[in-house]
This record gives C-alpha cells, structure tokens and sequence, in this order.
C-alpha cells in the first residue's frame, strides 16, 4: 500500500493565477476604491470608520428578506461578480455591423445557450447577451426607413434583420426548454425559475410559429441577396432596399446559423413520440448545420469592435432595473414607490393565490420603456404604437381590478394609494387614447362626418380622466411635486374637454344619420378598440367609444334648444387664464415651463377664434360649418379649425 499511486483530484483552479483582493473588499468597506477615491457615502459612518460587524447596509430593489432567500435558493442576481473600475461598454443597438460581427455575436449566443443546458444561470450565460434587453429599439416594425452615411458594408439589415429574429429564436428556445422540463416534473419548484429568469421576458405569450416563420424569412433574405457588396459606391448608401447585400463569403456561414437557431426550436416544439421521423429529419438538419460552423476557422473579432458591447458578463447587477423604473414611475405620477405599493398589497392579501404582482410588473415594464422610447418616434408611427398599448394598459387594468376588489374589505387599506390602482393605471391608459383621438386632427385622418364623434369622445375621455385624477389627489401629499402636477393636468384637462364638448356642438351638422354609411366608418377608424384581445379581458374598458350612445345623443341635440357652445369655450378660456396666472403649469415642468406656457396659449389662441361661433340656436343652425370652419394643423392649430368670415 506504501507504494500505491493515489489519483488525488486536482483542486479547483489550480494552475492559475490567482489575485488578494482582500484589499478592495477592506476599502469597499470604508467607502473608497482600491484606488483611495470615494465609492459611496456610507450611511451613518465616517469613511475610514470600519463597518461595524452587526451593521446591514441595503440597496434598492434588494432587501433583507432577499438576501436571506438568495443564500437559501441561489439568487443569481447577488452573485454580480466584480467588475473592477472599468465598466462594460453600454451596447448602442443601432450600431451597424460586419457580418462576420453578426456571425460573431450568434456563435457566443449559442455557446451562452448551451453554458445554461449544463447547469450555469440565465443571468450568467443567455441574458448576458444585451441585446435581449433592446429587442423593441432593434424592431424593423418601429424604425423608419434607416439611412446610413457609413461604410455600406454594414448593412443595417444585418441588425434588425437577422439579428432581431435570432434572438427571439433564442428566447423562445429558453422558453420551450423550461416547459419541457416542467411538464416532465424535472422543475419542482417555480419559484427558482422565477430567481433564475430574473423577470426577463422569454417570448412566452409569443406563438412558436411567429418566430419560425420570422427566421425562415431571414434565411430567404440571407439566400436571395446578390453576391457582391458595392464597395466603391456611394459614401451615402440607402438601406430601405430588402436586397442589401450580403458578402458572398458570409452568406452561407450567415444562413448555416440561422438556420441552425430554426431548427432547433422545431426540435425543442416537436412531439417526439408523435413525430419520430421528422424529429430525426430535424436532428440530421441541425448536425450539418453545426458541423458545417465548426469546420470553419474560429471567427474572431478586434478588440475595439462594436461586436464586444453585445455581452455584458456583469448584467446580473442590472436585472432588478424595471424595479427601480417602475418605482420611479410610480413615485413621479403619485408620490409611492411601486415597491412601497406591492409591500401594502402583499401584506394585506388574503386571497389563497398570490396577488398577479408578477404579471404586473412585466407589463408595466414593457409599457413604461417602449412608452418612453416611442416619443422619438414620428407621429404616425406613435400613434400606431399607441393604439397597441392600450389593450395593454387594460390588460393592466383588469389585474389591478382584481386587487382593488380583493383589498375593497380591508379597511385599513382603504386610504392607501393601493386601494386606487386602477385609477392609476387608467391615467395612462386614457392618457393614450387621447392622444391618439387627437392625433387623428394632426395627421388629418378624420373625414368632416368623423369629426364630431371624434371631438365627442376626447370629451368623454378626459372626463373620464378627470374623475381619476379626483380619487387620486386626496391621496397624494399636498405640495408635493406629483400632487401639483396631477392638479395642473386636471385643469389643462377641464379646459381641453370644455373646448371639445363645443368643436361637438358646433360640428354635430355633420353627422350623417345613414347607419349603414356610418356603422361601418365608424368600426373601421376605431379597429384599435374593437380588438379581439378585449375579449379575453373580463373587465369592461373604461371610456370605450359607444357608437349607439353618440348617435342617442345626437338625436337629443334635435330637440335641445338650450345647449350653446359658448358656454364651453368661456369656461375653458377662464380655466387656461387661470392658469397663466396661478404660474402652475406642473410640478415636473422645470426647463420645459415655456413649452407649457405656449401650449396653453396655443388653446386660448383656439378661445379667441371660436368666439366668432354664433351662440343662440337659430344662428347655430343657420352657421354652415363646412365653408365656416378650417382645419390645418400647419397654420392654425393641430387640433382646432379656425373659424373664416362669411363669404
């Protein structure tokens, strides 16, 4: 036995260079780099006070209560790693790039995929890749055509075209993965999925074959493009062409990968028992592809490539992000913190099910985001995506309907701002709706019948909002900035909703009363809120257009003899001026006050014109509003006619 070979295991990491870093965690600990600069203020203590050992410091989005639960289950999100002083490059989702770049960024995203099949996490392999996290700015639905003054051998399609597709390829594949395992009972527990998902959307509500159809479309495009790249050409290259080509050399190795992506989420959605055959057929399709990628040379990238940006291996410290977008989204409309709102609800929450939390937040998420980024979109593109996002926000809705009934017997809850989430949700909701009514005048959609019904229903959805804003603001602090500005976008409100219960009056001649010419004109310009997702939704929408309400209403305008638009516009004009003088024009305004201040003198403007409407009924109805009134939203205002002399 005393000459016996023993094999002992070699100990992890042996034959590397290993660095003490028990210095940078001493410093962390006074609030200084390893570099002697200042990282953070530490609360209650000096910065070359030691920690004291019993003291806990928080961040936001992370307690205690999580903490304990990540040393339990392995929260992936504490494990951020150490990223030294230099941080990651932040990813630019436009940037143009080669295609051996592309060719690149898919290999890493493959080899990411299969790190999670053995074992790793999702925050530490698949979501590494940022360009999960910029799917919609990477969306040719919501880009213009993209003009590039740059080297046209970049083509933007590279991008958007094959790049988007793949990668929801790859989340869906993580999506399918995860069913798989739970409906063979391999996942016991949800809830480590949900600490390994990190509340990154996976394409789950996503039907397998949208992303088929979407990758095969890529590698038609990869196939037909020419086989050359115009090198010489132009320095300023339009790509709107969806035959911008692509080097003949990258082709195939562009179509083998995409290709692969496509099949393997045919694998991951077929029945194995029920399709043998066409799974091998599939399995044998997959292999040539990969042996095909790797019988070619590794592909490599220069340091300075654009293509690095596109992991970030310390993304697990930004997972939590939409909690703290959504507080501060939250904080800025009511003055709550989400988190703050979520504790009450859950402490209140009686129900045998958890409260829809969850579903929640990644779809307010999504809203909030893509919501801020489509302000830079033009306005006929913002108005498309507007009318997308309110079954949305209603689908929002209908959640937070569920937890206001569950909490409506809790009176200890009754005063909190939790009590009115779906009020909450409704400003924004509303708030949509307006403006896409209104962008109807801006882009000039609305034939002269339309125009009544349309200035109608922008009444009755600000009066809707209104009511909102009167259950909220007893609520929110008094002199806070979220109060003063829910007070002066009430007012601003009153005056638009007075000024379009009189464009109603003043235009009501024009309402045709053929119910077959109108039924379907009608329908037609309000498809967005006839969708069939509404019918999935129990809840009934709030301010929904109602032609049979509008058309009852504008048969009781026959009769009265009493309505007179002026009315109207005398309140809203001495609701503006009020306005102008209290200097309140909101408590976020800041540097954009003089663009308030010329918005509100832009609807007195609108006070001013329409005072030349006659006021008693018999004028009124003598008044020809076709030849009388002018829409332009170029010289007169985006929303309102002027009112011409009598020829």
């Amino acid at each position: 036995m005393d000459d016996a070979i023993v094999d002992i295991p070699s100990f992890p990491g042996e034959g590397l260079e290993f660095e003490d870093v028990t210095s940078v965690f001493a410093n962390a600990s006074l609030g200084q780099s390893n570099s002697g600069s200042i990282l953070y203020d530490v609360p209650g203590a000096e910065y070359r006070e030691e920690m004291d050992p019993e003291k806990v410091y928080f961040m936001d989005g992370f307690t205690l209560m999580d903490a304990m639960s990540a040393f339990e289950i392995g929260e992936p999100r504490l494990d951020t790693g150490y990223a030294g002083e230099n941080p990651s490059e932040p990813l630019n989702p436009l940037t143009p790039l080669l295609p051996e770049e592309v060719c690149w960024i898919l290999d890493r995203a493959l080899a990411a995929e299969m790190e999670w099949h053995s074992g790793n996490m999702l925050a530490h392999t698949v979501f590494t890749l940022t360009y999960i996290y910029e799917l919609g700015a990477i969306d040719a639905e919501y880009l213009s055509d993209y003009v590039l003054e740059e080297d046209p051998r970049r083509p933007i399609e590279l991008v958007i075209g094959v790049l988007g597709p793949y990668i929801q390829g790859l989340l869906k594949c993580v999506d399918l993965t995860w069913r798989e395992l739970q409906n063979n009972e391999l996942i016991h527990d949800a809830e480590d999925w949900q600490s390994d998902k990190c509340e990154v959307p996976v394409m789950e509500g996503v039907p397998v074959s949208f992303v088929i159809e979407r990758l095969q479309n890529v590698a038609n495009f990869i196939e037909m493009s020419p086989k050359s790249v115009p090198v010489d050409s132009s320095p300023s290259y339009h790509y709107a062409d969806p035959y911008t080509p692509v080097p003949e050399v990258w082709r195939q190795p562009l179509h083998a990968r995409i290709l692969l992506r496509k099949t393997l989420v045919e694998i991951y959605d077929m029945d194995v028992g029920k399709h043998h055959g066409e799974y091998q057929n599939l399995l044998n399709r997959a292999r040539e592809c990969l042996e095909y990628i790797t019988s070619e040379p590794d592909i490599q990238v220069p340091n300075d490539s654009p293509a690095r940006a596109a992991f970030d291996p310390y993304i697990s410290r930004r997972l939590n992000t939409f909690a703290w977008a959504l507080d501060q989204f939250f904080l800025d409309s009511t003055g709550y913190k989400w988190s703050d709102i979520v504790a009450v609800v859950k402490k209140a929450w009686t129900q045998p099910t958890p409260p829809p939390i969850s579903q929640i937040e990644r779809k307010m998420y999504k809203l909030v985001i893509h919501g801020a980024k489509s302000s830079w979109l033009n306005p006929p593109r913002r108005r498309r995506y507007l009318m997308k996002s309110v079954v949305e926000w209603h689908e929002v809705y209908d959640l937070c309907v569920d937890i206001a009934d569950a909490l409506r017997l809790k009176p200890d809850v009754q005063d909190h701002i939790a009590s009115k989430l779906p009020q909450i949700i409704s400003l924004f909701r509303l708030e949509a709706i307006r403006e896409i009514v209104l962008a109807g005048f801006h882009l000039e959609l609305y034939a002269p019948e339309e125009r009544p019904h349309a200035y109608y229903y922008t009444a009755t959805v600000v009066e809707a909002h209104i009511e909102c804003c009167d259950s909220l603001l007893p609520l929110i602090a008094q002199g806070s900035k979220p109060f003063q500005e829910m007070t002066s976008h009430r007012q601003v409100l009153q005056a638009l909703g007075a000024l379009s219960n009189a464009m109603f009056l003043i235009t009501a001649p024009l309402v045709s009363f053929d119910w077959d010419q109108t039924r379907p004109g009608f329908y037609r310009r309000y498809k967005w809120a006839y969708r069939p997702d509404y019918d999935q939704i129990r809840t009934p929408p709030l301010a929904h257009p109602d032609l049979y309400e509008f058309m009852r209403l504008c048969m009781d305008l026959i009769h009265d003899e009493e309505s007179s638009p002026q009315i109207h516009i005398q309140f809203a004009e001495t609701t503006l001026k009020e306005i102008l003088a209290s200097k309140n024009t909101g408590g976020w305004a800041d540097q954009w006050m003089p663009e308030r201040l010329n918005f509100i003198q832009g609807l007195l403007g609108v006070c001013s014109q329409l005072k030349e409407v006659p006021t008693s009924p018999e004028e009124l109805d003598s008044f020809d509003v076709r030849s009388r009134l002018k829409w332009d939203p170029t010289t007169v205002h985006p929303w309102f006619p002027a009112v011409l002399p009598p020829t």
